[in-house]
């Protein structure tokens, strides 16, 4: 599992479900459950209360209260689905400098996506996918040393 301020939320592979201490006799009592499962364990980050993960249909998605959020790209998801080892994709999150970042590390590729822009609506026409594509580690170290 994993605590989101009150919450703890359970990742399962279809689902995720929300639990809330209760204080009560019994600890905790569920929420509700959010018909989006996770790819890889590895990849759920908590970013400043806001959580990121591949989700089992292959897309990325951050957690907008109990409302699972498509942020990814169609490359993203290309990267993802052609992955050697989908379920060891892993992700981290960071803040630097008044951004929130979250990776991804997968097989052969890294990406990191600069939330904070996102957040802010840049892109009005595509407001969830607007992310940064900062960088693909990999892929460049792999150009580089040809």
């Amino acid at each position: 599992g994993y605590s989101r301020g009150s919450d703890w939320l359970a990742f399962g592979s279809r689902t995720i479900e929300a639990w809330n201490e209760t204080g009560g006799e019994s600890v905790f009592a569920r929420t509700t459950t959010v018909n989006m499962g996770c790819l890889s364990a590895a990849s759920i980050a908590d970013i400043d209360t806001t959580v990121c993960f591949v989700a089992h249909d292959g897309t990325v998605r951050v957690l907008t209260g109990y409302t699972p959020e498509r942020i990814s790209t169609h490359e993203i998801e290309r990267l993802i689905s052609a992955d050697a080892s989908p379920s060891t994709i892993s992700g981290y999150g960071w803040t630097e400098r008044g951004h929130r970042f979250y990776g991804l590390t997968g097989t052969t590729w890294s990406v990191v996506y600069d939330l904070t822009t996102s957040a802010l609506g840049t892109s009005p026409a595509r407001p969830c996918l607007s992310l940064t594509l900062i960088f693909t580690l990999k892929r460049a170290m792999r150009s580089t040393a040809m």
